[in-house]
């Protein structure tokens, strides 16, 4: 039966349907709604898996077919997922969108709140990533010789040995690691930096406070 309803949707939609024909129903396959919402068909199923969408009918052998009504839900899921919502808030907001009438503004900003502040939480990790690769990449002369003494390879393996203790101490009361010479060196600089600028400060107060002695007055 339902066959032939696509069949009937492929006919020229300007010849009425025939008395006793099936009415003509205008669907598309997975495939095709593929290709009009830019999404892969392991994506569009992903999706389904997950409630967000369904196809409004399946044929006899088990082929999805979609209507316009699930075209334009799939571009709604498409829109909130490449903003940073994710899939369990635009399962809220798909119910919000269903029955406008129940639900309110609110609701909707609460939702959209907290996808910004997880963004702005990411956006700093980046950053800090982004920092790091930078250092990373200074300390490196980037020559053609081999990497037996490579800078980087040292810093991710002390990084991966640091990981390794903190875990350890948790559970096994290992003490962690020493600092490096490089961090002990950085720690030093950055301590007698301080230091100086105490020093000068203090000397700078104390000219300050200093009053200047009266002049004898000569006979």
């Amino acid at each position: 039966m339902y066959q032939e309803q696509i069949r009937s949707s492929k006919r020229n939609r300007q010849q009425p349907a025939k008395l006793g024909e099936a009415i003509e129903v205008d669907v598309i396959k997975i495939s095709e709604l593929s290709a009009k919402t830019g999404l892969t068909p392991h994506t569009l199923r992903s999706y389904e898996k997950h409630g967000l969408i369904r196809a409004s009918s399946r044929s006899d052998s088990g082929y999805r077919y979609y209507s316009e009504a699930d075209v334009r839900r799939v571009d709604f899921v498409r829109a909130a997922r490449n903003i940073g919502f994710s899939l369990d808030d635009i399962g809220q907001l798909l119910s919000i969108r269903l029955d406008k009438q129940s639900h309110t503004c609110q609701e909707v900003t609460d939702i959209t709140r907290a996808t910004l502040e997880a963004v702005q939480s990411k956006i700093a990790e980046l950053l800090s990533m982004q920092q790091t690769l930078q250092i990373l990449l200074e300390s490196c002369c980037g020559g053609p010789e081999n990497a037996t003494h490579c800078s980087i390879m040292e810093a991710l393996d002390e990084g991966l040995a640091r990981q390794d203790l903190t875990a350890s101490a948790g559970v096994t009361g290992v003490k962690t690691r020493q600092p490096t010479k490089m961090e002990t060196a950085s720690k030093t600089a950055t301590s007698n930096l301080s230091n100086a600028e105490s020093k000068s400060n203090l000397k700078t107060n104390q000219k300050t406070d200093q009053k200047p002695k009266p002049r004898r007055r000569t006979q």
